[in-house]
């Protein structure tokens, strides 16, 4: 009976730790130095996103699929507004340095954050390892004529998973991990100096490009493709997806960028601006110039420098070559940059080794974590290609996981601290509005409560909980429904998929009616919740569902992976208990002079 009554108490301690809530958000634990502006910070986006999107994955795609990319960033660019201004949103009122897993943290629990975090981890690294051996490529086989593939060959070619053996040592990549994690671990002023430098770069011949292209510009062949086949709409999918990934990046600069509960939200929704408007005119002047080429005689390795040949522009190949290299070292660079700053905030708060939350005393950066990465990635590399689609799955729900924290947020009943009052010290006024309505029903009226209390948090929790299971589930059945040729079952989600519709638009209605929390002090809020940041969860799991048939797999294995890393490691190491203030809050809502406790938060 008493090794029963141990047993129990364990349950409960874990169950205790994985559904403490936190509703307080902000306080820097140990800060690095603050050095972004917005103008920096909108570079850095543009640096990791541009990548391998503008020199290979347009035009490959343009003459693969013909100009049907157009379409698809016209469709999909008010979602992504809608996504960005989620980010946006939580950038303002939670800005730390882990990003997705920072909002997790102080929304729902540590568990699920962990799980956002590993998964975070899982998908930067492939992205840089997958970027670090595009550029070796690249390098090789345009600068190199191929030599270390030729010369360092040891066996042939083959796949296992995810993963795909070159069959030959690849000694750049390692070289090139190595040098990007020096930079990263480097002074500050260094390496904003070289992105700085290679961004530059990249606009400039970016700009180039998109001039020569437009004076070969023959209106005559513009249309837009028609075409029935899913694998063209896929690839459309993918590259707009993929060209993407990076805005969400300047979350990860909470604690280095300057005043950053205003200047990150705003570097966001400029990025993507920005970002969009370019994507557009460039498939739309490269889409025309391109539509009499023949896909057979490009070079697969270098797309863009095939084309500017065969369109008469030759004087332009070795701009684009130069283009790709920086373009490839900035997007690599950038991913690794993400990846290390979310080791330091999991290792900051006991989930992962200690090691990695280290920062070196001059340059008040994760040095020594940069240097492991870079030579682990390096490593890998030198043997290893990571298929470029596996990392999708993480990353999509990683961002699901965000927006739904958005909503929480937005929601929920928040017991800020008082320098002057402990919490059991509620004013009149709040113990009367809550005994008033004590007994709430499920339509708030704004002019007889206007702020969550305790019980309408609990409405809106299961509110927001079951709304967005029963947009997962209509998304579902809808993909189901078109894939599926059999009758009983399609009766099946058929109903199943109305059903879902039907209480989804029921609850979400609902939960507009109910009191939100005053964010008028933001820079920059979301409009329309909980429409918008619906639509965005919806559009990001079709996304998932579409194209991650393979990644499914891969999303599932790290997952166990992770759940027993944390029952193993991460629930003995946890600062979670460590780091709280003697009113149990951890961080401040927006009040970053606050005092507590005879304690200042900065």
């Amino acid at each position: 009976m008493e090794a029963l009554l141990t047993s129990w108490r364990w349950v409960q301690e874990v169950w205790k730790l994985m559904t403490l809530k936190k509703y307080n958000f902000y306080r820097e634990v140990n800060p690095m130095t603050r050095v972004y502006s917005e103008l920096e910070m909108v570079v850095f986006v543009f640096s990791i996103t541009v990548g391998n999107t503008f020199f290979y994955s347009i035009p490959l795609h343009v003459l693969k699929h013909g100009d049907l990319l157009m379409l698809f960033w016209l469709l999909y660019t008010p979602i992504l507004f809608i996504t960005a201004g989620c980010f946006a949103e939580m950038a303002a009122l939670m800005p730390a340095v882990g990003a997705h897993y920072h909002y997790c943290y102080s929304t729902i629990c540590e568990f699920v954050a962990f799980l956002v975090g590993w998964h975070l981890i899982f998908a930067y690294t492939a992205i840089t390892m997958s970027r670090c051996k595009f550029l070796s490529e690249f390098i090789d086989n345009n600068l190199l004529d191929g030599w270390v593939s030729r010369n360092l060959k040891f066996r042939e070619r083959f796949g296992v998973l995810f993963f795909c053996i070159p069959g030959y040592v690849d000694i750049l990549s390692p070289m090139l991990a190595i040098s990007m994690a020096f930079q990263a671990a480097w002074a500050v002023n260094f390496s904003k100096g070289i992105v700085n430098f290679f961004t530059t770069t990249n606009v400039i011949i970016i700009a180039i490009i998109i001039i020569a292209f437009t004076a070969k510009m023959d209106f005559t062949y513009a249309s837009i493709s028609k075409t029935e086949e899913s694998e063209k709409l896929y690839d459309a999918l993918f590259v707009v997806q993929k060209a993407l990934v990076g805005y969400e990046s300047l979350s990860v600069l909470g604690e280095e960028a300057k005043n950053p509960t205003t200047t990150i939200p705003l570097s966001i929704m400029s990025s993507v601006r920005i970002l969009m408007g370019l994507y557009i005119i460039y498939t739309v002047v490269v889409s025309i110039c391109v539509k009499k080429t023949d896909p057979s005689v490009i070079d697969l390795e270098n797309p863009l420098g095939s084309i500017v040949i065969l369109v008469g522009m030759p004087w332009l190949y070795w701009i684009v070559t130069l283009g790709s290299i920086s373009s490839l070292w900035c997007s690599a660079y950038g991913s690794m940059f993400i990846t290390i700053r979310i080791l330091y905030a999991m290792s900051r708060d006991g989930m992962i080794f200690k090691l990695f939350s280290k920062l070196d005393r001059y340059t008040k950066k994760p040095a020594i974590p940069a240097m492991i990465f870079g030579i682990f990635v390096g490593l890998v590399a030198t043997f290893i290609y990571v298929d470029t689609s596996v990392w999708f799955f993480s990353l999509i729900w990683a961002k699901i996981m965000t927006t739904v924290c958005l909503l929480i947020t937005r929601f929920r009943y928040e017991n800020k601290p008082l320098a002057s009052k402990s919490n059991e010290e509620k004013p009149k006024e709040e113990e009367d509005r809550e005994e008033k309505y004590k007994n709430w029903v499920l339509i708030n009226y704004p002019e007889y409560n206007t702020q969550p209390t305790k019980t309408t948090h609990s409405i809106s929790m299961f509110l927001i909980y079951n709304t967005v299971i029963l947009v997962l589930s209509s998304i579902f059945c809808a993909v189901i429904l078109y894939h599926t040729e059999q009758g009983d079952l399609k009766e099946i989600f058929k109903i199943t998929g109305f059903l879902s519709i039907l209480f989804c638009f029921l609850f979400s209605y609902l939960l507009k009616h109910q009191p939100t929390n005053d964010r008028t002090n933001l820079s920059f809020l979301t409009p329309q919740v909980p429409t918008f940041p619906l639509v965005s969860i919806a559009a990001d799991f079709l996304s998932s569902l579409l194209l991650c048939q393979r990644s499914w797999l891969y999303g599932v294995i790290w997952t166990i992976l992770g759940v027993a890393f944390y029952f193993s490691y991460s629930i003995r190491n946890s600062q979670e208990g460590r780091n709280l203030f003697a009113d149990g809050t951890r961080w401040n809502p927006l009040e970053s002079h606050m005092e507590i406790d005879g304690r200042s938060n900065r």
